[in-house]
């Protein structure tokens, strides 16, 4: 088997029943993959067409002035639907490769780059600009670029933390467009998306949080849409699109645990 970087040996663990893609540099590549539920990509494709050109233009400025930073250290890229286990795979991995998993934390030093409160910025994690409603940032020290919407500020100061963190020690990033924010580094990166079929994951949240049917149900629905929304306005690109990862894993298909295993030998072959 082949993925995007090299070889993989045909061992037992990766003749598992994974999804793998070999990315061409192509725009014109087309790869099926399943869409992700409760997300028809209107409403993304609207908010990127009102707000994202502007707003590249600003980060690009501010990716100038904390620069872009060349790494060599392995880097694994999480993206996950809700409820696929995205979050327990990486925490595996992490544990049995000795690398730190960065998810919300992401969040925490963010804030804390910007000197901003946590309380006035948590809406805005992972969350795309709503054209129609929106607060602008006002606070913060000088590495925050005032008059901005909430969510874009808190973008461009995770974008930062990210690229410093990438620069410093091998690490895991869960969700927070980590594969796109590190797209221009020279790392050894493997981007990796986490699905599984919709009644695997109703059943999942059912049990975790111990939510009705029909509960855990929006609750997928809402999370799929915003993680959409979010992906899709600040990259200008597809989330769940095969063309945009390494690997996709289907945790329907196969264990939490083998899928951390597999993350594992990939990530030493990096």
């Amino acid at each position: 088997m082949d993925y995007m970087g090299g070889s993989v040996p045909d061992t037992a663990l990766l003749r598992l029943r994974f999804y793998f893609c070999y990315v061409k540099h192509s725009k014109n590549l087309n790869v099926p993959f399943p869409r992700p539920f409760g997300a028809t990509g209107n409403d993304a494709r609207k908010l990127h067409a009102h707000g994202f050109a502007r707003f590249r233009g600003v980060l690009s400025a501010h990716e100038v002035s904390c620069g872009v930073t060349a790494v060599s250290n392995k880097i694994i890229c999480i993206a996950r639907e809700f409820g696929s286990g995205g979050h327990e795979i990486a925490v595996r991995a992490g544990d049995k490769l000795g690398i730190k998993v960065y998810e919300k934390d992401i969040f925490h030093l963010a804030c804390h780059y910007g000197g901003l409160s946590e309380q006035l910025m948590a809406s805005a994690d992972e969350a795309a600009t709503n054209p129609l409603l929106y607060e602008t940032v006002h606070e913060g020290n000088f590495n925050v670029i005032r008059g901005m919407p909430t969510s874009e500020v808190l973008f461009a100061l995770q974008s930062h933390e990210i690229k410093r963190l990438a620069a410093s020690e091998s690490c895991i990033f869960v969700g927070r467009c980590a594969d796109y924010v590190l797209r221009r580094a020279d790392a050894r990166l493997l981007r990796v998306f986490v699905t599984a079929p919709l009644e695997h994951r109703i059943n999942r949240k059912m049990q975790q949080e111990n939510l009705t049917r029909d509960r855990a149900l929006r609750l997928i629905s809402k999370m799929d849409k915003r993680r959409r929304k979010y992906y899709d306005f600040y990259t200008g690109q597809k989330w769940g699109d095969a063309g945009n990862y390494d690997l996709i894993v289907d945790t329907g298909e196969v264990s939490i645990q083998d899928a951390a295993d597999c993350l594992c030998e990939m990530y030493r072959k990096l």
